[in-house]
């Protein structure tokens, strides 16, 4: 009876309100923090109730100090929304899964940006209109020593939400445990 009132809580106290969480920013671009609140607190509820305090602890750091250095490295690109939701969720995983959780969602969301990539062709354009010219500017730059040559490249930006590969990889390791 145990095993199933603790994967009871896991479900309904941090995989539901996290696909509401994947939902909202797939669609709204925004993280609620009445959500990850809620993940976080009944995390901690979780933990005391289960004497796993440490392991939830060093899980929540660990979600939330890697996500705010990727911040901090990225100037902005990962949100505030992101690392509050990696603590949550790291109050409930604890310190190994979190770790399994962060791996996966990166390399499934770099997967995902190399598919979206390559079907929208921007591989191509991106050797042809890119590459091309800039390997141009750099023969001409470092092979004939011309030092007015400006190096920058014009690349386009566009982000994705990464609180559904979180919340998704999330699910995939309790589903796996």
């Amino acid at each position: 009876m145990g095993f199933e009132l603790t994967e009871l809580a896991i479900v309904f106290g941090c995989l539901l309100p996290g696909l509401h969480t994947a939902y909202t920013d797939i669609k709204k671009g925004v993280i609620y923090d009445a959500v990850t609140l809620l993940i976080f607190l009944a995390g901690l509820i979780f933990a005391v109730i289960t004497h796993s305090c440490i392991n939830a602890f060093i899980g929540s750091a660990l979600g939330f100090f890697s996500f705010f250095v990727a911040a901090w490295i990225t100037n902005g690109s990962v949100g505030g929304g992101d690392i509050k939701l990696a603590a949550g969720i790291g109050m409930w995983f604890g310190y190994v899964q979190t770790i399994e959780i962060i791996v996966i969602a990166c390399l499934a969301s770099i997967l995902f940006e190399f598919i979206r990539y390559w079907r929208a062709g921007a591989f191509k354009k991106l050797f042809t209109d890119r590459l091309g010219p800039y390997a141009k500017k750099v023969l001409l730059r470092f092979g004939y020593r011309i030092n007015n040559v400006d190096l920058a490249i014009d690349v386009k930006y566009t982000s994705i939400p990464f609180a559904p590969f979180l919340v998704f990889s999330s699910w995939f390791i309790w589903l796996l445990h």
